[in-house]
């Protein structure tokens, strides 16, 4: 059987999604690869349906917070810390934009007083896209409004 074989029946679509969201890079790579060998179109889809941690630091603003704001301010760090966005500050000024100032305060000062791992960052990063997709399917974020690319069509997961 095919790796698509087991994707292409109900709700396979959304399992493929959510496996590759969970992946390290590298697995990430390679099975988009495998995916891309089988289908080209499928393998595209699933790129742009998936949401990953610079995605989602990027949304807007009054989406970010209501995500932010629910999660543990060591888990924020791990996700803005600068081995992660050393060089992104569209990443670091929209979360500074989108946390209340007590938030911003408490976050700058783990980051002064902690580095986070290789390990630690991919949890929290792991961590953020679960509680995003529990919000989803909660009715309490529509990421279709946050992005419309990230709708995902009807016939994919009936």
């Amino acid at each position: 059987m095919s790796l698509l074989g087991k994707y292409k029946s109900s709700t396979g679509f959304v399992q493929l999604m959510r496996l590759l969201e969970l992946s390290d890079a590298e697995k990430q790579k390679s099975l988009l690869l495998l995916v891309g060998e089988e289908d080209p179109g499928w393998a595209r889809l699933v790129q742009l349906k998936m949401i990953s941690r610079e995605k989602i630091l990027l949304w807007p603003q009054d989406v970010l917070e209501q995500i932010l704001t629910s999660l543990d301010a060591r888990l924020l760090a791990a996700l803005v810390s600068p081995q992660v966005c050393h060089s992104d500050v569209l990443i670091r000024e929209n979360v500074k934009r989108s946390v209340p100032a007590r938030v911003f305060r408490e976050l700058t000062a783990i980051l002064a007083q902690s580095s986070f791992s290789e390990s630690e960052r991919w949890a929290a990063s792991i961590q953020l896209i679960q509680n995003i997709r529990e919000m989803e399917h909660l009715g309490l974020i529509d990421l279709s409004q946050v992005d419309p690319a990230l709708k995902i069509h009807p016939k994919l997961v009936a």
